[in-house]
C-alpha cells in the first residue's frame, strides 16, 4: 500500500474524510487492530474480507502474558507468537484470545497444532493463514467456525505450507494460563 493512502483521505474533500473498506481491512490485518463490527459486516457482504484465524502477537497494556511471551521468544530465533482469533481449534482447548508460541523449524507430528498457509495460485497474494491439526495426509479443524464443520484439507506441496508447530498455548486473560 502506498503511504499516501493513509494521509490522502484527510486532504481529499470529495471522499469526505473516510478510508475505503478495503484499505481499512489491509490496515487491520497488518496491525492486528480489529475492525469495528459494522465495517466487518460491510466487507463480508462485499466478499472482500475474511478475518485471519490468527495474527502476530502484540502485547497490550495489562497483558500478564507479555513477559512470558518475551521469555519464550528469547529462547530461539525460530520461535514466534500468534494471537488466536478463530474457534477452529476450540475442541482442543484453543480459544480466541489465546497466545500460541510456534516454532518455524519443528517437524510436525500427527496431532500437532500447526499454523499453515493455503495458497491460491490464481491469486498468489491471497494466501490464507490458518490454524489446524496436523493429521497426515490432511489438516483438520477441531471446532466449529461460523456454524459449519470444515472438510479436511489435503496437504499438497503446492497449495499448503506449514509455517510453524505449536509448542505452548497461553490462555486468554479471562481464562486459565496453560503452559
Amino acid at each position: 500500500m502506498n503511504t499516501t493512502t493513509l494521509t490522502r483521505f484527510r486532504n481529499d474533500e470529495e471522499r469526505g474524510g473516510t478510508l475505503a473498506l478495503a484499505t481499512l481491512s489491509a490496515v487491520s490485518q497488518h496491525t492486528g487492530i480489529p475492525l469495528p463490527a459494522e465495517a466487518r459486516g460491510d466487507l463480508a457482504e462485499q466478499g472482500a474480507f475474511k478475518e485471519p484465524e490468527a495474527i502476530p502477537y502484540r502485547s497490550e497494556m495489562g497483558d500478564a502474558r507479555a513477559e512470558l511471551v518475551a521469555a519464550y521468544l528469547k529462547q530461539h530465533p525460530s520461535l514466534f507468537a500468534m494471537t488466536v482469533r478463530a474457534r477452529t481449534l476450540e475442541y482442543r482447548g484453543i480459544k480466541p484470545g489465546d497466545v500460541l508460541i510456534m516454532d518455524m523449524n519443528a517437524q510436525p507430528l500427527a496431532g500437532d497444532v500447526v499454523v499453515a498457509q493455503f495458497y491460491d495460485w490464481q491469486s498468489p497474494q491471497q494466501a490464507e493463514t490458518v490454524l489446524r491439526l496436523y493429521m497426515p495426509p490432511v489438516l483438520m479443524t477441531a471446532g466449529i467456525e461460523g456454524g459449519e464443520i470444515e472438510r479436511p484439507r489435503l496437504i499438497e506441496d503446492r497449495s499448503v505450507g506449514i509455517k510453524g508447530v505449536m509448542l505452548v498455548s497461553l490462555g486468554g486473560r479471562q481464562g486459565r494460563m496453560a503452559a
